[in-house]
């Protein structure tokens, strides 16, 4: 394949496209990552050209200014962004060949989508979670039943950005779990991973029975995180063992690397819905065993093969409790896991490794098993619910029996899944 210039963009998500600019850089790829999103976790956005870093210093600048509630993010995003991504747009377009967009990210409007096809450039779209994930299912998104009818328009409106974008991409990278609106075959997200930095992990002793075991959760939101059934988990655990907790929020990416390295135990999701995602892969470089709970781990078989799936410890919500207290009371166990999880993600992920799935992706030379089948999905739980708590969700969603809003009617087995799990749960 001949060599090609990179463009990443438009937004940081948990570090990972600042990541995977790195990953480039490695392989000695010409690219760029410009970020307009802004956030306060100062990611590494990799070396850049005195353009985009003008772009990126000026959006994030401003972008912070509006990272303050739901309403002035959107405001940003929706239209301030478009427009510095108007002017940047045509600097990029001359510039580079192939265009790594994170899920619906877009210069202007989404019009940039066909003047890219126009002028003959690759688009890869690569889906992250909420941005894909019906909000009915998505404990991060604002559902409040006295919005109804606007929920109902976003869902819709989220769908039908999904599908747009699918049609102009060369490309689509998704989770199955987040992937229910898509019409088209994809990429499944475990087969490319998580472009992190490869660190050098902390030597770590095997601890006695009565060392302090440092335990730490870095929630972004603290709700839909679980937040509050780890702090009560690690709370009844303090009554028997020598626990230190540290919960990190709003701090920046590197006080966090430093903090994971310090600890024994990593808590990252209690409603994920899968087994690694960007906090669980920075543990696992660092040897840190990491707990994930989930409902998907009662399907994920029939989406991954088992070598695939990242050697987390992945729980089901109501055995998390007892692998926390198994990973503190065996030391030989915590140290198992995490080399095992480093073992997996040094072999098949980090920066330079999925950089270079990337141009497998590009040249058209990627093992068929890549490829996941629409017709295939299957799981429904979201993340960040508890399952009682999507059941009210989707009736509040459903008020009035229009279950044409799930955006489901082309797949018919899912949305028997939903009205199954309301009429026999709810």
């Amino acid at each position: 394949m001949k060599k090609v210039r990179v463009f990443i963009g438009l937004r940081e998500i948990a570090g990972y496209f600042g990541n995977l600019k790195k990953g480039f850089d490695e392989l000695e790829v010409d690219s760029a990552f410009l970020n307009l999103g802004g956030n306060i976790f100062e990611y590494d956005e990799g070396k850049n050209p005195k353009w985009v870093r003008l772009f990126n210093k000026f959006g994030k600048s401003i972008g912070a200014r509006f990272s303050k509630n739901f309403l002035l993010r959107f405001i940003w995003l929706s239209t301030f962004q478009n427009i510095l991504g108007f002017f940047a747009f045509f600097f990029a377009l001359f510039s580079y060949d192939v265009f790594i967009l994170g899920g619906n990210s877009t210069f202007f409007f989404f019009i940039d989508y066909a003047i890219l096809k126009l002028f003959r450039k690759k688009i890869i779209c690569v889906y992250l979670g909420s941005d894909s994930r019906p909000m009915y299912a998505n404990g991060f998104s604002n559902q409040n039943p006295k919005f109804g009818k606007l929920n109902r328009f976003l869902v819709w409106l989220q769908k039908r950005i999904v599908i747009f974008c699918e049609k102009k991409a060369d490309i689509v990278i998704n989770h199955p779990p987040t992937a229910l609106f898509h019409e088209k075959d994809f990429i499944s997200w475990l087969h490319i991973g998580v472009p992190c930095e490869v660190l050098n992990p902390s030597k770590k002793e095997l601890g006695k029975s009565e060392d302090v075991i440092k335990i730490i959760h870095s929630p972004t939101k603290k709700g839909p995180k679980g937040s509050a059934y780890f702090e009560q988990i690690v709370n009844r655990l303090k009554k028997k063992y020598n626990i230190e907790y540290i919960e990190l929020t709003g701090r920046t990416h590197n006080e966090v690397l430093k903090r994971i390295s310090e600890a024994d135990i990593a808590l990252d999701q209690f409603f994920s819905d899968t087994p690694m995602a960007v906090f669980a892969s920075e543990c696992s470089f660092q040897k840190v065993p990491v707990i994930v709970g989930s409902y998907y781990g009662d399907t994920i078989l029939k989406d991954y093969k088992k070598d695939i799936i990242p050697p987390s410890v992945f729980a089901h919500p109501d055995k998390v409790e007892e692998q926390i207290e198994k990973l503190i009371v065996n030391a030989a166990y915590r140290k198992e896991c995490g080399e095992s999880a480093y073992n997996y993600v040094k072999k098949n992920w980090g920066s330079a490794n999925v950089a270079k799935k990337y141009l497998k992706l590009l040249s058209g030379d990627f093992p068929k098993e890549w490829v996941f089948k629409v017709n295939d999905l299957q799981y429904i739980n979201g993340i960040g619910l508890p399952e009682k708590n999507l059941i009210i969700k989707v009736k509040e969603f459903l008020s009035g029996g229009k279950t044409k809003a799930l955006q489901l009617d082309d797949k018919p087995k899912l949305k028997k899944a939903y009205l199954d799990l309301i009429n026999e749960k709810g």
